[in-house]
């Protein structure tokens, strides 16, 4: 009999399922969805704080750093990434760097640092833009940077965080970095004070070469991952609760259909009791009737041997020979007293279809032609 009620989710099976969906249910509402949301958020923000700083006026630099006794030359503060400034001084191309392994729209690129003094003093790094690499990864000839003073515009750009180790080469009479540190630029340049950051030139400025492309402004697919992680925390419980509406609907299927083959065994036994009744009542039956029979013949004998007597009584005998000689008749009725009994299937063929009555008929026709002849 299959098991009812709710001890059926008690197996370790059923529990073991429902505790990792309300885990991945859990985790998916409190670490997952917000994890893709947040940096949805953030690349939301970070996207408008973009398109706001591409369309906006340029403002001095010194509108974008602040000063700290840890940074006296300046910082850019991250709320100012990606502004416009305008700076008016000098470049110094003697203190050219080269940065080496910075692809640019997925090909191998150069990008050309080159600092630049204010006319207040701050030195900054600023970034040209980029050449591709010539005979696989030989540095080809670029323009140096104007001389004298200059005015130039571009986006201020955060420190990138300082190797541990940085290591740098020299090929070709280029000074090669890989990353945009300032501290790595005070260890090349050591007589200069640079701020913590940098600037990127923009196109059609002079000293560009192949100005930096700008980032695309796209939020990317964290919103959909974030919503699909949603999606999953509420498909999980209610997958469960499928699973165990289904696990119910087959065990109320399978106690319907136990009841219904107990129901058709009831029958069977409640229909072989009656056939057996039946039966009895068939045996009682033909029992009755093949006593009835029983007398029927006994008359019949009685009669026919009276009705013999009556005959002979009557006839003259021709000789002793006729009178000794026993009838036909005699001889047929001393056959039928000879047999035996009549069997239970007899007796009830006889009944059933009428044989006592047949051979009753026939002994009395039987009669009537003897004496005719």
């Amino acid at each position: 009999m299959a098991q009812r009620g709710w001890r059926t989710f008690l197996k370790p099976g059923w529990v073991i399922t429902a505790i990792l969906v309300i885990a991945f249910a859990y985790v998916a509402f409190t670490v997952l969805a917000p994890w893709q949301l947040g940096k949805n958020s953030r690349t939301q923000a970070t996207n408008h704080r973009l398109e706001k700083a591409f369309h906006a006026d340029p403002v001095p630099l010194s509108k974008v750093i602040t000063k700290t006794a840890s940074a006296p030359a300046g910082t850019i503060d991250e709320s100012n990434e990606w502004k416009r400034v305008k700076l008016q001084g000098s470049f110094l191309a003697d203190e050219e760097l080269v940065l080496r392994n910075r692809p640019v729209n997925s090909d191998a690129a150069y990008q050309i640092l080159t600092p630049f003094r204010a006319d207040d003093g701050t030195v900054i790094m600023v970034n040209r833009g980029y050449v591709r690499p010539e005979s696989g990864s030989r540095i080809p000839s670029f323009a140096p940077p104007p001389s004298g003073k200059v005015t130039i515009q571009g986006y201020v750009r955060l420190d990138e965080p300082a190797p541990e180790e940085p290591k740098t080469t020299h090929d070709d009479g280029y000074t090669e970095i890989t990353n945009l540190s300032s501290s790595w630029y005070k260890k090349e340049i050591p007589q200069e004070h640079f701020v913590k950051g940098y600037v990127q030139l923009e196109d059609n400025q002079p000293g560009t070469l192949n100005a930096i492309p700008l980032p695309q402004l796209d939020s990317g697919p964290y919103l959909s991952y974030g919503i699909q992680w949603i999606t999953f925390g509420i498909l999980a419980p209610l997958g469960l609760g499928y699973f165990a509406w289904a696990e119910i609907r087959e065990r109320r299927k399978t106690r319907e259909e136990e009841q219904e083959y107990g129901a058709l065994g009831d029958e069977d036994v409640t229909s072989d009791d009656m056939i057996a009744d039946e039966a009895a009542d068939d045996d009682r039956d033909a029992g009755e009737n093949a006593a009835i029979s029983g007398e029927d013949a006994d008359s019949v004998k009685r009669g026919d041997s009276e009705e013999r007597l009556g005959a002979s009584s009557e006839r003259v005998p021709s000789d002793r020979q006729s009178q000794d000689k026993p009838s036909r008749a005699d001889e047929e009725t001393a056959g039928r007293d000879s047999q035996s009994e009549p069997t239970y299937q007899q007796d009830l063929y006889d009944n059933r279809y009428g044989g006592t009555k047949r051979r009753n008929a026939f002994a009395q026709r039987f009669k009537k032609d003897e004496e005719r002849f």
